[in-house]
């Protein structure tokens, strides 16, 4: 705001210049304590003016800072991996992994125990269609693990957790059962949707991940809330079933130690028919060794 003052004769109004505006006050001015004089309209609307346009500046410029931290920050994301990228991707998640248990070892071992079961989900995450022509498998179906306690389900399959396709947080299936018990059905219901990523920087840049429930069977198929009684996982698996055509490709799995007689025996033929359609059945050999003993 530039002003400008002429220096009044005897009697004459004193000029004061506001961006062009020329206001004038009579020569008699007398002082006042608040130090203040009042605004005309005019200058009013100016003064409101600047003040708008600097706060819409400092709004847009702490955008800018925001926006430029974040994508500076940010890793690019490749679109796509082909499998043998996945393969390799694997191998060094899953040697970090084991090397950082609370008890390490150097390297995570693949052999014939597992070696075809991690190719299938590298063909898999790559959407490749190798996973359908070479092993009648669908990529349009999410994954089941079945296999002998301690065989690498669990870990193995957290090895793509991060993924292109659609990034998942595994959710053990005895949490979800005391979860249940302790707060009822709106302590699950959550789980027939995406859930918020924590930290898109960890999910290939997405902000909603499906879920692996880890380890079914080993929660409380007949949790009781209040004298209500519940199969927390049957109750899940059904919805997230019955949302397929809202729900992303890939938004749920599973693993879990159940031969198919016993998940009819424990979710009943609706559900068990729903596991079918819902997940590709990967099994690991009879023969894969337990990598938790010493």
């Amino acid at each position: 705001m530039t002003i400008s003052r002429e220096v009044p004769l005897a009697g004459a109004p004193l000029t004061l210049e506001l961006s062009g505006a020329r206001v004038r006050y009579v020569a008699d001015f007398t002082p006042n304590e608040a130090r203040e004089l009042p605004l005309t309209p005019e200058e009013e609307q100016f003064a409101i003016d600047k003040a708008l346009a600097l706060a819409r500046a400092r709004k847009y410029q702490t955008a800018y800072d925001t926006w430029y931290t974040a994508k500076t920050k940010r890793p690019e994301f490749p679109a796509q991996l082909t499998a043998e990228e996945w393969f390799t991707l694997f191998k060094r998640r899953a040697d970090y992994h084991v090397q950082h248990e609370a008890k390490p070892r150097p390297e995570f071992v693949i052999d014939e125990s597992n070696r075809l079961q991690i190719w299938q989900l590298c063909l898999y995450f790559a959407h490749d269609a190798r996973f359908e022509t070479e092993y009648d498998l669908k990529l349009g179906k999410g994954l089941m693990l079945r296999g002998n306690v301690g065989c690498g389900k669990s870990t193995i399959l957290s090895m793509f957790s991060s993924n292109s396709r659609q990034s998942f947080a595994l959710v053990p299936c005895r949490d979800v059962s005391d979860a249940y018990e302790e707060s009822g059905k709106k302590s699950i219901k959550h789980l027939y949707n995406l859930l918020d990523s924590v930290n898109a920087l960890h999910t290939w840049g997405q902000n909603q991940v499906g879920i692996l429930f880890d380890d079914l069977g080993t929660e409380n198929f007949s949790a009781q809330h209040m004298g209500n009684y519940c199969n927390p996982m049957a109750d899940i698996l059904s919805n997230r079933h019955d949302k397929a055509h809202t729900l992303p490709i890939g938004a749920t799995h599973l693993t879990t130690n159940l031969m198919w007689a016993e998940i009819k025996e424990r979710y009943q033929d609706r559900v068990e028919s729903r596991i079918r359609a819902m997940f590709n059945d990967i099994k690991f050999p009879s023969h894969a060794p337990d990598w938790r003993r010493d």
